[in-house]
């Protein structure tokens, strides 16, 4: 490390605290506002030009964030105002080796002052170095969030998917238009607008019709519409129209219920299975109580209350949490309820909760069986690709937080070769 230089934080950059912003100035779009725990909202001006790197002051005390925007510093951080000529991109990834939210002040309120942290000591490597360690670290990243976008796009095609179908009954309502049957007051809007799909899809020849180009599905693959019914009656009990032949039903009749257990702290930290305490990962244990494919309701806790999961791998849950354990129906529930959520199961005052008895008398329809396996036939092998992007996900994330502090310490070098590209 005969190149690297001992000097303070202070010399390496110059922190600056934040400015003041009350919520009523912010805007629905514009210049990012950052706070302790990233973008909190939006501003028409800017007081720190991209790359901005910045700390967390209060609330998430000492975390630091990186965005390649201008942005507006809010008062809850510490953000850089002079990088004195090293590399953005290296620094940020150096403070968070720092774990400077073990210089914070305060009692009742924790705060970083950055006259505590700029006489930290400490060791960086000449900026080629620098450069080169950021773009390693830097295209890591950069993997990670591509795949984390593939993975909520693949989720979104099968929302979409599931909410054509199922929510707002395209098939059916295009059935019901192309038998000329009679549309309920209610649905009248909606099907005019899918009369319009209809007559602008209508001139495509048969081969060139495909969902992918928009086509609906009784074009598209005429066989599969015509396993979704051609009307609607009206339910009592949901009080709305649904597809002929639908079921409602409480999920108590047809699902078993159940809590998480604790885990044993003595286990905490063995085997191999996850262990989820409500929606957030605390530690692996050696052996599950939930397998893959259960549906998952965040019950108790302090965040999260109400948010619908489905265990993609067989794991461990704690008692925050309800498993719905449904063979049939797993996946449909999930897209079913996971977009709006069960928040307003609530019956908690002191403590949010959601009881098994209040989830086992939530009414919901139910399509039939075989629309049910034509939806996971195609719902399969995007959730297959799902899987495939998390595990590389998660092995990306390894690497790099592996490579990280062995990089940024000098325990493991870049070549000099390299670094001279930078």
């Amino acid at each position: 490390m005969s190149e690297w230089r001992e000097t303070t934080l202070g010399e390496i950059v110059n922190f600056r605290r934040g400015h003041d912003l009350p919520k009523t100035k912010m805007v629905d779009e514009g210049v990012p506002v950052v706070g302790s725990n990233g973008i909190i909202g939006f501003h028409n001006e800017i007081t720190t030009k991209a790359p901005c790197v910045s700390i967390g002051r209060s609330g998430n005390v000492g975390n630091p964030f990186l965005t390649n925007q201008d942005c507006w510093s809010h008062n809850t951080t510490l953000y850089i105002d002079d990088f004195k000529g090293n590399d953005a991109y290296f620094i940020y990834y150096f403070l968070i080796t720092l774990n400077l939210k073990n210089y914070r002040g305060g009692s009742a309120v924790p705060t970083l002052n950055r006259n505590h942290i700029h006489p930290i000591i400490t060791q960086i490597p000449p900026v080629p170095e620098q450069k080169a360690i950021a773009h390693i670290l830097g295209t890591l990243d950069d993997k990670i969030e591509l795949n984390r976008k593939m993975n909520q796009t693949l989720e979104a095609m099968a929302q979409a998917l599931f909410k054509s179908w199922f929510v707002d009954f395209d098939p059916v309502v295009d059935n019901a238009l192309a038998a000329g049957k009679e549309i309920p007051e209610a649905l009248k809007t909606k099907a005019e607008k899918r009369k319009a799909i209809l007559d602008r899809h209508s001139a495509l020849d048969a081969e060139s019709a495909t969902t992918e180009n928009g086509a609906p599905l009784i074009y598209a693959n005429p066989e599969l519409a015509k396993l979704f019914p051609s009307s609607f009656e009206y339910n009592e009990t949901l009080e709305k129209w649904v597809p002929e032949g639908w079921e409602v039903k409480n999920i108590g009749d047809f699902a078993q219920l159940k809590y998480g257990t604790m885990p044993k702290k003595e286990k905490l930290g063995t085997g191999n299975y996850m262990t989820f305490s409500g929606y957030k990962y605390i530690n692996k244990y050696p052996q599950k109580n939930c397998s893959e494919g259960t549906l998952i309701v965040v019950a108790r806790g302090v965040g999260g209350t109400g948010d619908v999961k489905i265990a993609e791998k067989d794991c461990y849950l704690t008692n925050l949490s309800i498993m719905i354990d449904t063979v049939v129906y797993g996946k449909y529930l999930y897209y079913l309820l996971a977009p709006k959520g069960l928040r307003h199961l609530d019956s908690g005052s002191a403590q949010s909760q959601i009881t098994i008895k209040d989830l086992s008398a939530l009414t919901v329809e139910i399509a039939p069986s075989s629309l049910i396996d034509q939806l996971l036939k195609i719902e399969s092998s995007l959730f297959k690709k799902r899987l495939m992007n998390k595990d590389r996900i998660e092995t990306l994330t390894q690497l790099r937080d592996t490579l990280l502090p062995q990089l940024i310490s000098g325990k493991v070098r870049v070549s000099s070769t390299i670094a001279s590209f930078f």
